[in-house]
């Protein structure tokens, strides 16, 4: 999390490529590297829609509030409902 302000707010909007991105991307899958191959697919894609979403926005406070949501669903909401 502490990685993505500091590789993509240095530089302007139009400069921003996919691959400055990517090294946040990384660190983030790498974060969830224990939970199995398939959620590693929907970090990578998850972890690349929350980067973009923060390059065009500049807005970090958007991006946790996102993973949040995400989190309270998966993790919360989901586990609840399958249960009964």
């Amino acid at each position: 999390m502490f990685m993505l302000p500091i590789s993509l707010s240095s530089l302007p909007v139009h400069q921003i490529h996919a691959r400055v991105g990517l090294l946040p991307i990384i660190i983030f899958v790498l974060g969830h590297k224990t939970w199995g191959f398939g959620h590693l697919l929907f970090v990578f894609f998850a972890g690349g829609l929350l980067t973009f979403t923060y390059a065009l926005k500049r807005n970090l406070a958007l991006v946790i509030i996102a993973h949040f949501k995400v989190d309270v669903i998966a993790l919360v909401v989901l586990p609840v409902l399958l249960e009964g």
